[in-house]
């Protein structure tokens, strides 16, 4: 079990690293575009906009670095849950054991 716990670190890590930049670069992007189109900056925000999406970076590959962020995301949430062994059957024996261990305390 620790060496499939191990794994999934590793993995984990490795793949932080690479998603971190694409989606930073969302989050910031997604905050701005809502505040300039506010203040009716309609340019800066068509520009942040395309910066957000990947289109003026990527051009017309936009679509597989939207996809690839998607799955990397999805793959960190994963991951990082099964780390928290919230998948898995040590998520329902900690569950019966920790019912037992609350309906002995109630016998005594």
């Amino acid at each position: 079990m620790a060496r499939r716990e191990s794994t999934f670190r590793k993995h984990h890590r490795k793949l932080a690293v690479i998603v971190s930049f694409p989606l930073m670069m969302m989050a910031i992007t997604g905050l701005i575009s809502p505040a300039l189109e506010a203040l009716n900056y309609q340019g800066a925000a068509e520009l942040v906009r395309q910066i957000h999406s990947g289109k003026i970076i990527l051009g017309s590959a936009y679509l597989i670095y939207t996809g690839l962020t998607a799955l990397g995301l999805l793959w960190l949430l994963f991951t990082g849950l099964n780390m928290l062994r919230l998948f898995g059957s040590n998520a329902k024996l900690k569950q019966q054991t920790a019912e037992q261990l609350s309906v002995g305390n109630r016998r005594k």
